[in-house]
């Protein structure tokens, strides 16, 4: 008797274990949490980058004005300004160098090289002349991947920034064109005339553009693409086409959709000057301009 109770005992205490149903119908459910959750940790990651990039855009606007203050209030000229106001040396300095057969200009270019010290870095407590991306951070977008491109044609990969500033401030020079009608021959010659006049002076000078809230200061690389062809405009880094971080004149910054061609609208202005805004508005963005972005 004593035996067959500790038989039972035994019997009722064997562990109990999952069914095969049981166990797919478990596998079955997990697979479908991690189909839902997988999109929104990828949509997650996203916005995490877009706003780090947004905050060094905050920075660099923020390094813009106390350059503007050291300068007399006027924006920083000089070759390739657009490309050179901050960052590193990017690959492509280099394999000009190696590419390039004419000795002079080789000699040439080094000492500009040795003599040229991207002006922002400094606010920004990167080296004068930085050789590598980790020594520019605050000039990287994390989502930029044109690394990961090889046919990307404009990148901090390549050229040594992931922000391009509004070339109507920046440089002396303007966009490609507007178009090829007579209106928009008519604003790209005044706005020329308008830079032209600018550089002699020392550069453009904060006190002759309007609206700083709406005025385009910097932003992700690309957003100027429309209207120059050496920028790689399509890079949606930040997953929704033609949108970017923008960092405005006054230093706040927005996730800004751009509209091809057009220089002002109710949202943001790229054209700084205000005598212009009748000629601007005469332009109409034509279908080849429409805002389509693929890899």
């Amino acid at each position: 008797m004593r035996n067959r109770s500790h038989v039972r005992k035994r019997k009722q205490r064997r562990p109990w274990a999952f069914t095969l149903v049981e166990l797919l119908v478990v596998i079955a459910i997990i697979t479908i949490l991690i189909s839902i959750l997988l999109p929104a940790l990828a949509k997650a990651k996203t916005a995490a980058l877009r706003v780090k990039c947004a905050m060094n855009l905050k920075g660099l606007g923020q390094a813009w004005q106390m350059y503007l203050q050291d300068h007399d209030g006027h924006f920083y000229q000089g070759t390739n300004a657009n490309r050179w106001y901050g960052g590193w040396i990017g690959p492509e300095v280099s394999r000009d160098l190696q590419q390039e057969s004419d000795p002079d200009v080789v000699a040439n270019y080094e000492n500009f090289l040795k003599h040229t010290r991207w002006p922002l870095n400094s606010y920004l407590g990167a080296p004068p002349l930085a050789k590598r991306p980790d020594d520019a951070k605050p000039f990287l977008c994390p989502a930029d991947n044109t690394e990961d491109r090889p046919n990307a044609k404009y990148g901090y990969y390549v050229k040594g920034t992931s922000y391009y500033p509004n070339i109507m401030l920046v440089g002396n020079s303007v966009f490609g064109t507007l178009g090829s009608t007579p209106e928009a021959n008519l604003l790209e010659f005044n706005i020329t005339e308008k830079l032209v006049r600018a550089e002699t002076r020392g550069g453009v000078h904060i006190d002759s553009v309007t609206s700083p809230s709406r005025l385009l200061l910097i932003g992700d690389l690309g957003w100027f693409g429309q209207w120059d062809d050496a920028i790689d405009w399509n890079a949606p880094w930040h997953g929704t086409p033609c949108t970017y971080n923008i960092a405005f004149l006054d230093g706040h910054v927005t996730f800004e959709h751009i509209i091809p061609i057009q220089l002002i609208n109710s949202r943001y202005r790229v054209l700084p000057f205000e005598e212009l805004d009748s000629d601007a508005r005469k332009l109409n963005a034509p279908s080849e301009h429409e805002c389509v972005e693929v890899y």
